[in-house]
């Protein structure tokens, strides 16, 4: 797989359908996340961005929950490797989803949230960045101040750099 890929553990329970309300937020904010690439007639591949209401993130979900609760600790490992596994391969680069999430909820550490990224879409700058964010949103929202949630805008698209660049050539 060409993922990558994070694992983050709270010792608070945390909240499946804000996880899946702060994900989302980030692949509207966020257009990299958005990002599709096809081939054209000419066998060239093009990128470009969905509309976020026709993403698959946006109408299959990202974050899907299980819970550990039934597993003894090494058949709870293996469980949330299957399901690891199949995330991977579930990221498609032409039609997407490229952004895909499970919480793994009563581990013997507390919740667990993994994370999958095509790398298409994401650097390690861009995690740090996407992770601040993602507190940002769950915590406004756990405390009602959705409306309040103000992320920093995107300062300069991919899409726009793109262009920035191409007028430099």
């Amino acid at each position: 797989h060409y993922n990558q890929s994070i694992s983050l553990v709270s010792e608070d329970k945390l909240d499946e359908n804000i996880i899946e309300q702060s994900l989302q937020r980030l692949v509207q904010q966020f257009s990299s996340l958005r990002l599709r690439f096809k081939q054209n007639d000419s066998k060239r591949w093009v990128q470009y961005y969905q509309i976020y209401e026709d993403t698959q993130e946006c109408i299959n979900g990202i974050c899907r929950m299980e819970d550990l609760s039934r597993f003894e600790e090494e058949d709870a490992n293996a469980f949330m490797q299957s399901i690891i596994n199949k995330l991977h391969a579930s990221l498609n680069f032409e039609v997407g989803p490229l952004f895909q999430a499970c919480l793994f909820q009563n581990g013997l550490e507390g919740d667990y949230l993994f994370i999958v990224a095509h790398h298409l879409i994401i650097d390690t700058v861009s995690w740090h960045i996407l992770l601040d964010d993602l507190k940002t949103i769950y915590i406004n929202i756990v405390k009602g101040k959705q409306d309040e949630i103000r992320l920093v805008p995107e300062h300069t698209s991919y899409q726009k750099w793109v262009q920035i660049q191409q007028n430099l050539v």
